[in-house]
């Protein structure tokens, strides 16, 4: 390997060096580095070489924002000080992190409850962004494992790939028989369904990865990770503001997601329900706060909102006799249904 190569790739072991065995509070000192460099890549240097580039390092993340860069360096070097009459002594090199471990945590307790994946080796990158304490620390026992065949990456690819071109998506989707194995659905003629979808957002909910897509002229939602054989198609994808239900040009993907607080699909309407105010804060972090809450004499809370009809049904099964539904009629008939229904299983 010759000298020149050596030159010019010495600031980027350097810093992968930092990156890898520093943080805020924990340095390295220069002869540290020089360790580093020899037994993770075969290089052998000085110390006044690695000095130099540690000082070119640390000039380089503290340029000024009068420089105007479009994209400024994603690190900061740090060291310390000591000022000797012959010259300033430089060491405890390390570099700040460019997520707090904080962060951090949000997103790999995020990851550790989605299903079907292999968050592990997600939690594997992430780790490697953190301090030296979180490294060392943390303990992913409860992170759940990728199920047999499932590649969740590649869809989210592909899907990616079809919102980003505006086509259209094929794909056929999975289930699960008696015997707890995957099996495309099929239909009438016992053959594996072929889903043809406008792909619009993909989206994260309760453990789960959703494509919200348009299906046949309505808006759907669909299981990422249940999706096999992805294919972008040539065709493009139906504008959003021509589906049935749609509002506006582009998909508001929080307003979604507070009226399809179950992912189901359906038409989404204005529902009147009564419920114990003991019952507020969750309501609200299901439905979001654009639903309106009126109090009532009897300490009961009245909820309108917008909201997709089967998930009003199955909210309102669940939490019944918490949960009364007033209004539309149709919907008030059709929870007094399900619940008969669900009552004469137990008779």
């Amino acid at each position: 390997m010759g000298k020149s190569f050596l030159k010019h790739s010495m600031p980027l072991l350097i810093l992968e060096i930092l990156k890898n065995h520093t943080d805020e509070e924990h340095g390295l000192k220069i002869t540290q580095i020089v360790d580093l460099l020899a037994s993770e890549y075969g290089i052998t240097t000085e110390r006044k070489a690695v000095s130099r580039v540690l000082n070119d390092l640390q000039k380089v993340s503290e340029i000024p924002e009068s420089f105007d860069w479009k994209n400024p360096v994603a690190f900061s070097i740090l060291c310390d000080v000591t000022p000797r009459s012959t010259g300033d002594i430089r060491d405890n090199w390390r570099v700040c992190k460019e997520f707090e471990d904080a962060e951090l945590r949000l997103l790999l307790d995020a990851v550790s409850t989605m299903d079907n994946y292999s968050a592990d080796r997600l939690a594997e990158k992430l780790i490697k962004q953190g301090s030296r304490t979180l490294q060392e620390n943390i303990r992913f026992s409860a992170m759940k494992k990728s199920s047999k065949g499932v590649s969740l990456p590649l869809n989210v690819h592909v899907v990616n790939q079809a919102i980003t071109e505006g086509k259209q998506l094929s794909f056929h989707y999975a289930c699960r028989n008696r015997d707890k194995k995957w099996q495309l659905c099929r239909g009438d003629r016992e053959k594996p369904l072929l889903y043809t979808v406008s792909p619009y957002q993909m989206a994260f909910r309760n453990g789960h990865y959703y494509l919200i897509c348009e299906d046949r002229g309505v808006l759907s939602s669909y299981r990422i990770d249940r999706i096999r054989d992805g294919q972008v198609l040539a065709v493009p994808a139906v504008p959003y503001r021509n589906v049935a239900g749609a509002a506006g040009w582009r998909l508001d993907l929080k307003k979604y997601l507070d009226q399809h607080i179950e992912m189901c699909e359906g038409a989404v309407t204005c529902v009147t329900f009564r419920m114990p105010e003991s019952m507020v804060s969750d309501v609200l972090d299901l439905f979001g706060e654009r639903i309106d809450l009126i109090g009532a004499p009897d300490g009961n809370i009245t909820v309108r909102a917008e909201v997709n009809r089967n998930a009003m049904v199955r909210f309102a099964k669940a939490n019944a006799p918490d949960v009364k539904v007033l209004a539309p009629a149709d919907l008030v008939q059709e929870v007094k249904q399900a619940l008969q229904k669900a009552a004469m299983g137990y008779q």
